[in-house]
């Protein structure tokens, strides 16, 4: 018995694009560059407050005004100079406190007013002193928990009143502990999750209800875990930005995730440009989000991240459909069809669409596919044109034919190309069945030439192989599995039958990675 089936190994790497939906704004003045500072707005205006600088802790407050894209320098912070602070706002005011400074965590807080700009101290928590935790100002409460104390991470939950400047211990979060989580206030409830904690960062989230004092866990981010980014919530929604992946290290996007309270769902935004940042800071001035500071593994950038960016919540235009991307992979043998899919992202106002969307090779439409439907603002979706035989095939393009307020992002070039790898390893699992002399195997190439494999009388009966197979990483290969007498793999004999897989090692993009015959 013969069994064969055809393998290409290739990958397809196409150009970035990304709707260009961030924009610059200033940076802060005197070259102050930061992590774990604390950023929020009031009256129009944009405050950052401490951090942890290059040169050590930080008790400086900057105010921006956004109408004239500047910068003021204000008083110094009355309190200990820190960093992995917290703070939040409600009525009015800002409320901040926590961190770590040159003696160790605290327990403090502090209030402050923008019409006096002046700091009052409030009453300290009666909890262990911490960095980095949850804190959501909230209907005259502040809900704080979570983070690092002395003797590593915490879970405990506590209640500020801030009529009667006092404190009250809650439940705690029904999960690990952790530090440097995520969190916001919507309608009434306080959301938190992610975060880090020893060998763990996760991307599970919860609500604690302060009406009942209790916790439900809600649906998990449906992305890599995160840490120290930072959040908002605005319109009903609430967002989680940038951040350190799940090996604390920066994500190659700085990823935006809007989570919907009412459906209990996570769609992705644009990103920021730039690699993800570590521990920046943020506020949201009417309807716009100014991300800044924060450090990065970016390579285009130093580790203290000067420049900042804004980006608008609710869009300018009111239709803007962009093509955003390819999505999948295209097999490169001949006579293969492979599945053409773009992503497109609404990035206007109106989320009732209709387009059509075509591919275009050398000029050509090749593949044509009209799709309507409901998209919110800044929402993907995937539109199948078809299939289409990718063999030696060039660049070609993804266009929407419509034309729309900003055509500039109406199109997308895609370019196939081989792995960046000069090889790819593979490992072939065999367990013959009771007569494995007669299994034999091997891959060829496109010319017939015999890559790898191994004959007939090769093997024993009911015994398990491990071989290792090296093949070019561009190509198209036969992979062929016989059997001299032609029964296959299933002479059991009072045994199981063989098995014969061939998988690669995680390589992203692999197009095959556990292929069984039996």
């Amino acid at each position: 018995m013969i069994r064969p089936f055809l393998l290409f190994v290739g990958l397809l790497a196409f150009t970035s694009y990304r709707a260009q939906t961030w924009n610059s704004f200033a940076s802060v003045p005197n070259g102050f560059v930061s992590d774990h500072s604390l950023g929020f707005a009031l009256e129009g205006s944009g405050y950052l407050v401490a951090g942890q600088t290059p040169n050590g802790y930080s008790d400086n407050v900057y105010k921006y005004d956004p109408n004239s894209d500047t910068w003021s320098t204000l008083a110094d912070f009355p309190g200990e100079a820190r960093g992995y602070t917290i703070g939040d706002t409600w009525d009015g005011e800002a409320w901040m406190g926590f961190g770590l400074g040159y003696n160790g965590a605290m327990n403090d807080l502090w209030k402050f007013d923008p019409v006096t700009e002046s700091w009052t101290e409030m009453a300290s928590c009666p909890c262990e002193p911490r960095y980095h935790p949850a804190f959501v100002a909230m209907d005259g409460h502040i809900y704080m928990g979570l983070g690092s104390g002395d003797f590593g991470d915490l879970g405990d939950w506590w209640d500020y009143d801030m009529a009667t400047d006092s404190w009250s211990q809650k439940p705690n979060l029904p999960a690990s502990p952790r530090h440097h989580p995520y969190q916001f206030g919507i309608d009434g409830i306080v959301y938190t999750g992610f975060g880090h904690s020893g060998a763990d960062i996760f991307n599970t989230w919860y609500a604690y209800d302060p009406s009942t004092e209790t916790w439900s866990e809600l649906a998990e981010l449906p992305a890599e875990g995160r840490v120290a980014g930072t959040q908002f919530s605005h319109n009903g929604l609430g967002f989680a930005l940038s951040g350190d992946g799940e090996n604390h290290s920066s994500m190659e996007e700085g990823e935006l995730w809007a989570y919907d309270p009412a459906t209990d769902v996570w769609s992705e935004w644009p990103a920021h440009p730039g690699w993800s940042r570590w521990a920046p800071a943020s506020f949201v001035i009417d309807d716009v989000v100014y991300l800044m500071q924060g450090t990065t593994a970016d390579p285009a950038s130093n580790l203290y991240v000067a420049a900042n960016y804004k980006f608008n919540l609710v869009p300018d235009a009111v239709n803007d459909v962009a093509v955003e991307g390819f999505v999948g992979e295209l097999n490169g043998c001949d006579g293969d069809n492979a599945p053409i899919v773009a992503e497109i992202r609404n990035l206007g106002a109106s989320g009732s669409l209709s387009v059509t969307l075509s591919m275009v090779v050398d000029g050509t439409v090749v593949l044509s596919q009209p799709w309507s439907g409901t998209l919110a603002s800044y929402e993907t979706t995937s539109v199948v044109l078809g299939s289409y035989d990718t063999f030696g095939l060039g660049a070609f393009e993804l266009v929407i034919d419509e034309a729309d307020e900003n055509p500039s992002n109406n199109s997308f070039t895609v370019q196939p190309s081989g792995l960046p790898e000069a090889y790819l390893t593979c490992v072939v699992n065999l367990t013959t069945d009771a007569w494995g002399d007669e299994t034999g195997w091997r891959i060829e190439d496109s010319q017939g030439n015999e890559i790898a494999g191994a004959s007939a009388g090769s093997y024993a009966s009911n015994q398990t192989y491990e071989i290792e197979v090296i093949l070019p990483a561009e190509g198209c290969y036969e992979l062929i599995l016989t059997d001299e007498y032609g029964d296959g793999m299933v002479g059991n004999w009072g045994s199981g039958p063989g098995s014969f897989a061939l998988t690669t090692f995680e390589i992203p993009g692999n197009p095959f990675t556990d292929y069984n015959v039996f």
